[in-house]
């Protein structure tokens, strides 16, 4: 799910490479995914299934590129108010976890 996950939205953009400026192609994006889903996959380095990653380890040590949410407040603030309204939800539904997607709730 990560691979597909990353190739077809994460990397949507990445028409070229950084450091040859090579054409990227599908291919390329799904070798990608796979290297970072094989790291994030690994638990002798992680040692949890539920440990957060945070934004420093991905980037210094994953090499994944990510945008900060806060330098676009309006997406900043509608991404937390999302975040409480659902937090409130499960603790109403006294919910452990739950997967919301374009088809259900």
């Amino acid at each position: 799910m990560l691979i597909n996950w990353l190739s077809r939205y994460k990397f949507k953009d990445w028409n070229k490479t950084e450091t040859r400026g090579e054409t990227v192609t599908e291919e390329m994006k799904e070798q990608r995914a796979k290297q970072i889903a094989d790291l994030l996959n690994d638990p002798e380095r992680w040692h949890s299934h539920g440990r957060a990653i945070d934004r420093k380890t991905l980037r210094e040590e994953v090499n994944l590129k990510i945008e900060d949410l806060e330098s676009n407040q309006e997406l900043y603030e509608s991404v937390r108010s999302y975040f409480k309204l659902l937090e409130d939800y499960m603790h109403r539904e006294s919910l452990i976890s739950l997967v919301h997607s374009g088809e259900y709730f």
